[in-house]
């Protein structure tokens, strides 16, 4: 791909070149809401918009591609995997593309159910690169949090932010700084999951095949990282250890002594309900029903 042809602009994030990615899976209606939060970020009119789109027997490419189509933003681009390449294999390969043949600097990822505010993109960089000059171990910004704060106690804590050490890595900034950093641990776990076949039964190879390789990488990871915080050795020395794409970037970050960060105030919304690892059940219990986008 030869983005120097196009029309591109910088210029919202420092002349830095920046991307957004969104992946999906079978969710159109989700996407849709998405794009339509997507239309509301004027920043995004002269940078690139990735959309990958996960294939197989379960996936709705073609009703996807229609919603991704309804983004007003002109340089979008669509890429379709002929196989079920699974959501871990899909964000990554995503992360993969655009920093290491794209070269690109700043990569925003959004998965299809995560509804953001207006200007978000443009917010979480200000944010990020607010937090990093001051700071040298910010590594990462997002702009979710399940914030349960009612829309009038908000409005005092607006520019408060928190690092994030368990919350889930949902609308975040992954700068080519941090990535360079964390990529000799991701490609460990990449190579694990991309021994999984081509087919339709990723989910299933994943939890009951390559589990028990995942678990032993990052009780590997604690020994070479000397991790003895005890909230950590907590988590990964008990079942069940969460296989996915996020979990590792979250760990790998750990590894290198870098903090996400957060703020109090969510600056956007969860609406996956269903999904392959959850239910509405799942969705009320966790009370991510009770976490509103409030407009400031």
């Amino acid at each position: 791909m030869n983005l120097e042809q196009l029309n591109l602009s910088y210029e919202e994030f420092d002349d830095e070149k920046t991307a957004l990615v969104v992946t999906a899976f079978n969710r159109p209606d989700y996407l849709e809401s998405v794009v339509n939060s997507l239309n509301e970020c004027s920043e995004l009119t002269n940078i690139p918009i990735f959309f990958f789109l996960d294939g197989g027997i379960k996936s709705k490419q073609k009703e996807n591609a229609t919603k991704a189509s309804n983004l007003k933003f002109k340089n979008k681009f669509l890429k379709a995997h002929k196989f079920n390449m699974g959501c871990e294999r899909n964000v990554l390969n995503s992360i993969y593309y655009l920093f290491e043949e794209l070269k690109f600097e700043n990569i925003f990822i959004l998965e299809d159910d995560l509804v953001v505010c207006k200007n978000y993109f443009k917010y979480v960089f200000k944010e990020y690169k607010k937090i990093n000059n001051n700071n040298n171990r910010c590594g990462m910004y997002q702009g979710w949090n399940k914030c349960l704060l009612s829309a009038d106690n908000k409005k005092y804590r607006l520019e408060e932010h928190e690092i994030n050490n368990g919350e889930h890595l949902w609308g975040y900034l992954l700068t080519f700084n941090t990535w360079q950093k964390i990529k000799p641990i991701v490609d460990r776990y990449y190579s694990i999951i991309n021994a999984a076949p081509q087919g339709e039964n990723f989910k299933f190879y994943l939890e009951n095949v390559l589990y028990g390789n995942i678990c032993n990488l990052y009780k590997t990871l604690i020994n070479e990282f000397n991790i003895t915080d005890k909230k950590i050795l907590e988590r990964y020395n008990s079942l069940p250890i969460n296989p996915g794409q996020d979990e590792i970037i979250s760990f790998s970050m750990r590894c290198v002594e870098l903090d996400r960060y957060f703020p109090v105030v969510n600056r956007c919304k969860y609406i996956g309900k269903e999904g392959l690892h959850s239910t509405e059940k799942d969705f009320n219990q966790l009370n991510l029903n009770k976490v509103e986008l409030d407009v400031f």
